[in-house]
């Protein structure tokens, strides 16, 4: 019944140790959204293609979807461009810090 095991409890992280690991997370998210710019931005070159096909098909309400949809794409390939160039300048910030605070500590 009393059968239960208790977690052995990680030992607290230093303030430096934390500050690493943010450091880390900022970098992988600006390469996560660098990676989806990228991603966006080539099926907006492929929605490019279907409008291209479409209106030489004389199909003139598909391309003007596929159109929309290609906007949309380019907007969001801004988006996420702008949002990785953020988190990065984030992230530089917090090494610049990191890398301070160690040199003030030896």
């Amino acid at each position: 019944m009393g059968n239960k095991q208790e977690k052995p409890k990680q030992p607290e992280q230093s303030a430096s140790d934390k500050m690493f690991d943010m450091i880390f997370e900022f970098k992988m998210m600006a390469k996560e959204f660098d990676k989806n710019a990228k991603k966006s931005a080539i099926e907006e070159k492929n929605t490019k293609l279907k409008v291209k096909s479409a209106i030489e098909k004389n199909d003139m309400n598909a391309a003007k979807m596929y159109a929309q949809d290609a906007i949309r794409k380019k907007n969001e390939t801004k988006r996420y461009q702008a949002l990785s160039f953020k988190i990065d300048a984030v992230h530089s910030r917090l090494k610049n810090a990191y890398q301070t605070q160690k040199v003030k500590k030896k």
